[in-house]
């Protein structure tokens, strides 16, 4: 579905635990892996909100790096922005792909333009910076699709044709073979 492109181009699984918090407030450029557990983690920033861990609850880092650059702990990668407030340790989790994909597509609507080939798409959110990447994905996907859709319906109807020139073939060959045999009987 588009949701699920859009979930999956844009790490969507990946969220702030704090309702308060939106995706662009702690990272960006985020990925999980298709097959990364739902699970609680947390981002820890020391004194001087350069350097970032990445750990499991009361666990070792699974990756750590500075603000500003990827890190990568193999099932999710991503690159943490400055913390947000004062605070050091923000809950993370990745969430199912099911709930993920509930929240965009609770929030993201595409309408057709009456006599036109145009599609108007429209995403609410409260993530200034993840809205339009969203909504450019959202176009992508609609796009694919609609060419998935046209090529499947071209293929179709060359198989239909092919199909229906076979058997007038067909026909063609019987109806002479009728000729002749007629020719030569009389």
């Amino acid at each position: 579905t588009i949701s699920l492109d859009v979930v999956n181009a844009l790490g969507l699984r990946l969220v702030p635990a704090a309702p308060d918090l939106v995706h662009s407030d702690l990272f960006q450029n985020a990925w999980v892996d298709a097959d990364a557990p739902q699970e609680a983690f947390e981002l820890v920033y020391d004194d001087a909100s350069q350097a970032v861990y990445f750990h499991r609850p009361g666990g070792p880092a699974l990756a750590s790096g500075q603000v500003g650059e990827p890190l990568d702990a193999g099932f999710v990668r991503f690159t943490p922005r400055p913390a947000p407030k004062e605070d050091r340790v923000y809950g993370v989790q990745i969430q199912s792909v099911e709930a993920a994909v509930g929240g965009v597509r609770g929030r993201i609507s595409a309408v057709p333009r009456d006599y036109t080939n145009l599609i108007d798409v429209t995403f609410i959110s409260n993530d200034p910076v993840m809205a339009p990447r969203i909504l450019i994905e959202a176009a992508e996907a609609l796009r694919r699709y609609g060419a998935l859709k046209v090529s499947t319906t071209a293929k179709n109807e060359v198989t239909f044709i092919e199909s229906e020139l076979q058997q007038a073939r067909g026909q063609l060959t019987s109806s002479l073979e009728a000729i002749q045999h007629f020719k030569e009987t009389q």
